[in-house]
């Protein structure tokens, strides 16, 4: 499989189970015009939503942080919901998309479901990428999991086109911020480190699971430069899809596979919270 899995068959739009292919949202809602919503996405595992509990607590927070944020559904209420078009799509393991969004008449929810994104073929290849200029610190909302989302898929895409998996940010002083999908942690000497939320990165998921599961103690949320990332032993970018994905290249530097133990570590440490 790939990201660009197709959605499955049945959607959620405010609380109706209806086919996705039947699906109508005005072009003339804030949510199209402008991009105004946020949205999660979700790995499902064993037909149930992992990590859940992050996602809801990150998309209730980013809606509060918004001027003429709705009411947000409590998290058993969203929970329901993405039951009921888990068991419409017979899905057992795959994603879920929450969107958030601005129609003409107020804010909106859709939920869409895919089958998995990545396979172990993936794993053992491991992600290549491409370094990309970009200044997050200046934008609070980069900080936002939103739809206004053209810089990243905009990065992806010129990343993808001259033969790499994703675009890895770097600011004008060369430190290392996030991919346009992913977070990023670099080892050295086998002392795990990850760029800060002080740089404005989004405040991923996943990073938080492996944060909250390793201590920190043992992972540096520091800033990393780009010099520090070609010289690191190992290299891996996290999200709630992905969990763990060993990076085998970084533009023209390449990271040996076969002398990934942290990595592998982590991903073995991690798995225990994907259920």
């Amino acid at each position: 499989m790939t990201a660009d899995s197709p959605y499955l068959k049945y959607a959620m739009c405010n609380a109706a189970v209806v086919e996705t292919a039947a699906l109508k949202i005005s072009p003339l809602g804030a949510g199209f015009m402008s991009g105004e919503g946020l949205f999660e996405t979700v790995r499902v595992r064993n037909s149930r939503p992992v990590l859940f509990e992050a996602h809801h607590a990150r998309l209730a927070a980013s809606l509060r942080g918004l001027d003429d944020h709705p009411s947000t559904s409590s998290r058993g209420e969203l929970h329901t919901r993405c039951m009921r078009v888990i068991a419409a799509n017979d899905l057992v393991n795959g994603s879920l998309k929450i969107i958030a969004f601005k129609e003409l008449t107020g804010w909106a929810e859709l939920i869409l479901v895919r089958l998995p994104s990545y396979g172990p073929a993936d794993y053992e290849r491991g992600f290549q990428l491409k370094t990309f200029p970009g200044d997050l610190r200046v934008d609070p909302l980069n900080a936002l999991k939103s739809l206004n989302y053209l810089r990243n898929a905009y990065a992806r895409r010129v990343a993808v086109a001259a033969g790499f998996n994703d675009a890895l940010f770097i600011d004008p002083t060369r430190q290392v911020l996030e991919g346009a999908s992913a977070n990023i942690f670099i080892v050295k000497d086998c002392v795990i480190s990850t760029p800060p939320l002080g740089s404005g990165i989004l405040p991923g998921v996943m990073r938080a699971a492996i944060i909250g599961r390793l201590g920190v103690r043992s992972v540096q949320e520091r800033e990393v430069s780009q010099d520090e990332l070609l010289e690191a032993d190992e290299v891996f970018v996290t999200n709630a899809l992905l969990g763990v994905m060993p990076v085998s290249r970084v533009d023209s530097t390449n990271y040996d596979l076969g002398k990934n133990a942290v990595t592998r570590s982590v991903m073995t440490a991690i798995s225990a919270q994907l259920v």
